[in-house]
Order: structure tokens, then sequence, then C-alpha cells
């Protein structure tokens, strides 16, 4: 008599067979690790959509040590620009990244792309922007090379 009940695979006299669960182990984490990189993109391009560019001036740039693994022993930098936004309202937002290539000097004007009509940061254009969602896509297509190979080593079993 077959064994009843939740199995993750099986290997019996009524024949060998995998559960939907085994799947979903395999490709959870790949699957999930797309889907963030998916999100980060579209957030990046919700952005790109509903701002406008600007010039901005820096009035202030605000400095500290780094303190992780990849910027310990240098000193990250945040500009704050003054713009002014269509209506002609003037205003000063930080671009929300601290970046040692970030040391503008003030007075200096670069370009950006602000959110009108909200109190948000701006953005410096940039591949910068980008970088989450690269990285984030990279993992999802690391993680998808052993996920193929569990994938096509349970088909093979699965075949006898």
């Amino acid at each position: 008599m077959a064994a009843r009940g939740p199995f993750l695979w099986r290997d019996g006299p009524g024949g060998r067979a995998v559960s939907w669960r085994v799947w979903v182990l395999i490709w959870l984490l790949p699957g999930v690790m797309a889907a963030g990189a998916l999100f980060l993109v579209f957030e990046q391009l919700w952005k790109q959509a509903v701002s406008v560019p600007a010039v901005g001036v820096v009035d202030h740039v605000y400095s500290w040590p780094g303190e992780t693994l990849f910027d310990r022993g240098q000193t990250l930098y945040s500009p704050r620009m003054r713009y002014t936004e269509p209506d002609g309202q003037s205003r000063a937002a930080t671009v929300g990244l601290a970046h040692p290539g970030f040391d503008f000097a003030r007075g200096s004007e670069h370009a950006i792309r602000i959110f009108p009509g909200r109190d948000r940061d701006a953005m410096l254009p940039g591949l910068h922007n980008w970088m989450a969602a690269i990285v984030v896509g990279l993992l999802a297509a690391v993680l998808a090379l052993p996920a193929l190979w569990a994938h096509l080593r349970l088909r093979k079993w699965l075949a006898g």
C-alpha cells in the first residue's frame, strides 16, 4: 500500500513522484529575488516618470566618516541642493545618498531631477540610481543556476 499524506518526493511501487513543494523550494529564492529586481526597476522607472529635470545649486555638503565594510576609512558626502520648482517656489533637498564622489563645491550647479509639489529628496541622474535593481537581479541570476541544476537533476530522476 502506498504512503498517503504530504511528501516531498517518493520512490515506490507506484513510481517516482516529486511534490509541488519541492519545485517551490527550488525556485522560491531565485523567484523572490527576480521579483524584487523587477520591483526596483519599476520603482526607478516610476521615479523617472514623475520627476522633472532641474538645475540644483549646492548650498551645503554634509560629511561623515564611512562606517561600513565598503566605505570604512573614507569620508562620505551628501550635498544639499537648492532649486526652483516649476511654479517658482525655491526649495532645498539632499540627494538622499552619500558617496565619496559627492564632494561638490558650494555654489556649483548640477543637473538633478525633482518631484514637483512633493517634499522629497532630489535625484542625481546616474547609474547609482539603478544599482540596487542591478545587484538584486544579478543575485537572482546567480541563484537561478543551482535551482536550474536541481530542477534538471530532479527531472532526470523522475525519468528514471
